[in-house]
């Protein structure tokens, strides 16, 4: 934690009224979103009662998809004008004279990033626990969701660094960012999907395979991948699954943690780039 950028960008960011205002819409977005199983309970005539644990597994798979797809809105945006914003301010040459290494100015800028990110899950806690009080999910599941969250907002917002240090300006950082993930998020498991008729009809070994390869290809990767694969396995009750659970969520980190580093050497190159431009 021994990086000053760190700490300047926490007091810019503490300092600026959205981060005020974003954590308050953020909270009104889950308090709306988390309580409407809870609503739709209680007006369940007598006749037809519900479980409590069915209750608390309700609030809490509204609540972790509710903070996971805020989440992979927020981290992009907190991050995609991180470098581009400095070098349109004429600032980032002057970082580059401090003793700090392009590495670090990068890595600052994202401590401050995955900051607020952890910020808005210490928020949402509540929520989540609520199924715990409702006997319908453990501490661990919790906890569990939480890191699997936290992990989907890290690399998204690593990745829009990066692609705000390939980009010289704020609005182009933007979109390119909105881009890339409109083609992750969306069109590439739409292309998995419309694989499915490619799909051969030899033996059983051979279309295992081509399932394997659209699952790992098209879909495990995604960031809301790995959250259903732990957590909404009932959707797949009755029916075999084509993949293994275990190799399914470290396939899934694996390919974010690659992403993770290409964007973050893309992001340092960014900056050093800067000592070059007049």
């Amino acid at each position: 934690m021994k990086n000053p950028l760190l700490w300047l960008e926490l007091r810019i960011r503490i300092r600026e009224k959205k981060l005020w205002v974003i954590s308050f819409l953020y909270l009104l977005c889950l308090l709306g979103i988390s309580f409407v199983p809870l609503v739709s309970t209680i007006d369940r005539p007598y006749s037809s009662p519900i479980q409590p644990a069915n209750v608390g597994i309700a609030i809490f798979g509204t609540s972790i998809f509710t903070l996971l797809a805020l989440l992979l809105i927020i981290s992009p945006l907190s991050s995609a004008a991180a470098i581009s914003q400095e070098r349109e301010q004429r600032t980032l040459p002057g970082l580059l004279n401090t003793p700090l290494s392009s590495a670090r100015i990068a890595f600052g800028k994202l401590l401050a990033t995955w900051v607020f990110i952890l910020w808005l899950i210490g928020l949402s806690c509540p929520f989540l626990f609520l199924g715990m009080i409702w006997c319908g999910i453990s501490c661990w599941e919790v906890l569990s969701a939480l890191g699997i969250i936290f992990a989907a907002g890290m690399v998204t917002s690593t990745i829009a660094l990066g692609l705000s240090g390939y980009f010289k300006r704020t609005i182009t950082s933007y979109l390119g960012t909105g881009t890339v993930f409109f083609l992750w998020f969306i069109v590439w498991p739409i292309i998995g999907a419309l694989m499915s008729n490619l799909q051969p009809q030899g033996d059983k070994a051979t279309q295992a395979r081509f399932v394997d390869f659209q699952f790992y290809t098209f879909w495990a990767h995604h960031p809301v991948a790995p959250l259903m694969i732990a957590f909404q396995k009932e959707l797949f009750e009755g029916a075999a699954l084509p993949f293994n659970t275990t190799t399914a969520l470290l396939f899934a980190l694996g390919v974010w943690l690659a992403l993770g580093l290409i964007f973050f050497f893309i992001a340092c190159r960014g900056i050093r780039r800067a000592l070059t431009e007049k």
